[in-house]
């Protein structure tokens, strides 16, 4: 783009043969870090307008078993970036690892799992063992603003921690009585 300000009012033509040049460069670097891995993987890309990414997102990418979505600073737009993770968000279905700045994908030898019984609480839990690595340690977060909410949520926290060691992983549990903050904050807050 001629100006990245201008995202919001329209779109500019790129010729197709840029565009491809650019998103084949992406991932050729991608599949280089990811060949000595020994996993079995597989990287795509897209490219199109601007007006239209994200809704190719939405239509053509939600089978896979992970989305990675590079930095701000990786994107020349910021405002689409956003968008486009507003939309994987929303519909993906998919695990999405976001990177933040001046970070890079390591291994997950170490991980904290926000635990309170939901199908969203479920499917992460699930996810987490499909992607970290063999012997990470997770710990299992239970937040609530006072000590009985965490309570209640004794048998399913404690089943976590049965069903995590049965796919080779150490499981701590912790509970954490907040009331100043929101779960989300409480979580980040110990993660850090």
């Amino acid at each position: 783009m001629v100006s990245p300000a201008i995202a919001l009012f329209g779109s500019l033509y790129v010729p197709e043969a840029v565009l491809m040049g650019s998103d084949a460069a992406n991932i050729a670097q991608i599949r280089a870090v990811l060949t000595n891995t020994g996993c079995a993987f597989d990287v795509t890309g897209l490219h199109d307008d601007i007006s239209w990414l994200a809704g190719d997102v939405r239509r053509s990418r939600q089978v896979a078993d992970v989305i990675m979505v590079g930095s701000t600073d990786s994107w020349t737009t910021p405002w689409l970036r956003k968008h486009v993770l507003e939309t994987l968000v929303r519909t993906a279905g998919t695990p999405i690892v976001i990177f933040p700045a001046g970070q890079s994908l390591s291994p997950i030898k170490r991980a904290v799992l926000g635990w309170k019984p939901s199908p969203e609480a479920n499917r992460a839990l699930h996810d987490l063992v499909a992607i970290a690595e063999p012997g990470a340690s997770i710990d299992v977060i239970t937040v609530g603003a006072r000590l009985d909410e965490c309570e209640r949520e004794r048998e399913t926290h404690a089943e976590v921690k049965r069903h995590l060691p049965r796919h080779g992983f150490a499981a701590q549990g912790h509970r954490i009585v907040n009331d100043d903050r929101v779960e989300a904050e409480t979580l980040t807050i110990y993660a850090h």
